[in-house]
């Protein structure tokens, strides 16, 4: 039985595979049962009512990434000193949002950062290992830079409509010229795509427009 599933498998369409990945995904999320049941009765050609298929119909864009890949460098001798990666992972545009692996991404910022104040990012760094923040690493940046269409509207703006610099604290890296100091790829929607870049952590006040990328369930700060 195993080796017909598989048969199968290989000689699906390309098109059915994105429909394969929801019904997985639903069929390993369901506690109740209640949608194995009603799958059920759609294999068995039975009637279920319209507003019982709970299919998500929200997803406009959809890609798998590997997030261990090493992300771009910003200058030869530039080489990784820390690149925290999931794997595989897909990523979703939505209509509410941008999603990794099905959670929502937000941004956050150091309570220090809010009305006008500025922080150094060495410091941002000890609230992340401190707080366990839930950083993502660079290689989702240069996926945004080829592929903009997947950046949400909150990861463009704050709620005034100013633009608001991204950084993924998950990738971090030294330069031979400078061995004390890390540097970090941040980036902003400019226009019609995203714009990669970079700083360094120990000598650049962030401020309130300077935000870290992380699921949303790491809680928004106020103003964002």
């Amino acid at each position: 039985k195993l080796k017909d599933i598989l048969t199968e498998l290989v000689t699906i369409k390309d098109e059915l595979l994105g429909l394969i990945h929801d019904l997985l995904r639903k069929l390993n999320a369901d506690k109740t049962g209640e949608f194995s049941k009603l799958f059920k009765l759609l294999l068995r050609d039975e009637v279920v009512a319209k507003d019982q298929i709970v299919f998500s119909a929200d997803v406009i864009f959809r890609a798998q990434i590997n997030s261990d890949t090493k992300p771009t460098l910003p200058f030869d001798g530039a080489r990784i000193n820390k690149h925290i990666g999931e794997g595989r992972v897909v990523v979703e545009k939505r209509t509410d949002g941008t999603y990794v692996n099905d959670k929502k991404l937000g941004v956050r910022q150091s309570v220090r950062q809010l009305n006008g104040g500025v922080v150094d990012g060495t410091e941002i760094c000890v609230e992340i290992e401190r707080d366990k923040w839930a950083v993502l690493n660079a290689t989702l940046c240069d996926f945004f830079e080829a592929h903009p269409e997947f950046v949400h509207d909150n990861l463009k703006r704050d709620k005034d409509g100013k633009t608001i610099y991204v950084y993924f604290w998950g990738t971090e890296f030294l330069c031979s010229a400078l061995p004390y100091n890390m540097g970090v790829r941040f980036g902003n929607w400019n226009g019609d795509r995203w714009v990669s870049k970079y700083g360094w952590r120990s000598n650049n006040n962030f401020g309130y427009w300077d935000v870290a990328l992380v699921f949303e369930s790491e809680g928004l700060v106020p103003g964002h």
